[in-house]
């Protein structure tokens, strides 16, 4: 028998065995155990989720007559025919090739004759946004007005390109990537059944590469099995698909960070001279320091062995937050240029530097500590003259938020050389923090949560990166306020306005905000303290008008108990007499 490819051997034929479309599959079981067939469905989503087969599966249980719980049987006449592609009343076209007038013109002739061994007469057409405006209009004749028995599936992966009028007329189901946990539980399933050894560093690099696809991580196995029967290393189907190898992403990744550029820039030489893609090298890294900071905050690594991490767990976090925004900005720069390999001999020289910029910054926080220190002791002499007035002043202030723009002292008279400091980006500024959290609702922010995920899943390449590791804390009706895990990563953002354009459109709000999440216990704590305080300004204020009709004796006599009655019963339901 000639060899089968691994996609084709292990082609779901239950729905049980279609991978990452828990909710579409439940939905089409129960189509089929109620019988409430629909006469058109539309697949849509990317390339390799199951479209098709999916759609096959459904085919053969609408017409199986001894189907379980919705699963086809798979041994009776229509099952089998459909497997063996010799039921004729199963037909599969490919818009792709077949995307003419004349091609739905003929389903249009065939349609009027009743299936000849089935219930339904079953349409699938493949990529069917390629057809011609003419067969759109065709296909849209038979959709409006389609014979009892005649079902159509029509599978996309650009559904956009459909006119409304035919997707009005479908149950539209949208097929969603499927996650590297299942890529790979699949994967490990399969090898265990042609009894070949894998690491498993590799099959997470080939569902890393697949992008959400299984057809596509069956072809990268399929090729890698070719290449090595005997055992899948994480070296093999690197060196298959182009990415680096563990031991140079290793080597350099310590160079660096012991500021050791010599030893960096001959792994560098080494990449080159295996041929590998340098804006991969760089994206691979970005995965590595990623994981390294998922193990050091004991959260199990996506990509990386907790055994190849080890080695990396005396790290600062600092570094490695650093590291990652040199990367993720080199990454975008190295689209732009022609010589890449000088942009990453300068980039490999900054993230070897970055480590004297670490403790420079230390230096200068502990001077500047040992100053404020200094005046600390001087601002406590001065305090203890102040007045009680200057007190209740203090108390009544307004409230300090955590992050605020810090007014420089201007020395020179001349307008031209004032600093500015109203240019601050409002991603993070307070007074707009606060606006939102004003107008909150737990329902606003139960429906951003609800969201919050597919919000991730459309975001641009380097968007998503940055706000993979956040979450929204409060929601209005026209704004949102998302926490960052990663500090760096709200920085990133703050200071560049096509991503903060971005992330607005992304999820449709006015006001989009952001705060470092190790931060926001302590706003939120201030921010309703401050709430607490306008509160009780406002009462004593309502309280001095309510007792201005009493004389000044009367109000000398009035207790902190009598306040609060009169606050409550109100000054017109309350007589002070004088005994």
């Amino acid at each position: 028998m000639s060899y089968q490819a691994l996609y084709r051997k292990y082609r779901p034929q239950n729905f049980k065995y279609i991978v990452g479309q828990p909710v579409l599959v439940q939905t089409l079981k129960n189509a089929v155990i109620t019988g409430h067939i629909s006469h058109a469905y539309l697949f849509s989503g990317p390339r390799g989720t199951g479209k098709t087969t999916t759609a096959r599966v459904f085919a053969k249980a609408i017409n199986c007559h001894f189907h379980h719980n919705g699963e086809p049987c798979n041994q009776c006449e229509t099952c089998q025919g459909i497997n063996q592609g010799t039921l004729s009343d199963y037909i599969e076209i490919d818009a792709a090739s077949n995307n003419g007038v004349d091609e739905i013109r003929n389903i249009r002739s065939q349609i009027k004759y009743a299936p000849l061994v089935s219930d339904y007469k079953i349409y699938v057409i493949d990529e069917v946004h390629m057809l011609s405006l003419g067969a759109f209009n065709a296909l849209l004749k038979t959709l409006e007005e389609p014979p009892s028995y005649a079902v159509f599936i029509l599978a996309t992966t650009n559904p956009q390109k459909i006119p409304a009028t035919i997707i009005s007329r479908l149950q539209k189901y949208d097929f969603h990537r499927i996650q590297e946990s299942d890529i790979v539980y699949q994967l490990s399933s399969i090898l265990k059944k042609e009894k070949i050894k894998f690491d498993p560093t590799a099959l997470q690099l080939i569902a890393r590469l697949s992008n959400g696809g299984m057809r596509d991580a069956l072809s990268i196995l399929d090729q890698a099995v070719t290449l090595n029967k005997d055992e899948i290393s994480f070296d093999l189907v690197s060196d298959l698909t182009g990415t680096t190898k563990k031991e140079l992403l290793f080597n350099y990744l310590i160079a660096v960070s012991k500021s050791d550029v010599k030893s960096a820039i001959s792994e560098i030489n080494q990449i080159l001279v295996e041929g590998k893609d340098l804006g991969q090298f760089i994206q691979d890294l970005i995965l590595l320091i990623k994981d390294i900071l998922l193990f050091q905050n004991k959260i199990e690594p996506s990509t990386f062995l907790i055994s190849d991490l080890k080695e990396f767990k005396n790290l600062s976090e600092a570094w490695l937050f650093k590291a990652l925004t040199v990367l993720i900005d080199e990454d975008q720069r190295l689209r732009q240029v022609v010589y890449t390999d000088i942009l990453v001999e300068i980039m490999t020289v900054k993230l070897a530097h970055l480590n004297q910029n670490i403790s420079r910054k230390k230096e200068m926080s502990q001077v500047e500590k040992n100053l404020v220190n200094k005046e600390s002791l001087t601002n406590i002499h001065e305090g203890e003259k102040k007045s009680n007035q200057s007190i209740s002043q203090n108390i009544s202030e307004d409230f300090k938020p955590i992050k605020h723009a810090i007014e420089p002292i201007n020395t020179n008279n001349n307008a031209k050389e004032k600093v500015k400091v109203d240019n601050i980006s409002d991603f993070t500024n307070p007074t707009m923090l606060n606006q939102v959290l004003g107008q909150a609702t737990r329902r606003d922010l139960d429906k951003m949560v609800n969201r919050w995920d597919q919000i991730i899943q459309n975001a641009p390449q380097q968007l998503r990166a940055l706000i993979k590791y956040t979450h929204p804390i409060a929601a209005s009706n026209d704004g949102v306020i998302i926490a960052f895990q990663i500090k760096q990563f709200l920085d990133k953002i703050e200071s560049d306005l096509d991503l903060q354009n971005s992330l607005k459109k992304l999820i449709s709000e006015n006001k989009v905000y952001g705060i470092f999440a190790d931060e926001w216990p302590e706003y939120r704590k201030n921010y309703l303290l401050q709430r607490q305080r306008l509160s009780v300004k406002s009462n004593d204020t309502n309280l001095s008008k309510s007792t201005s009709a009493f004389t000044s004796e009367q109000l000398s006599g009035i207790t902190e108990n009598m306040e609060a009655i009169i606050k409550f019963l109100g000054p017109e339901n309350v007589k002070i007499i004088d005994d």
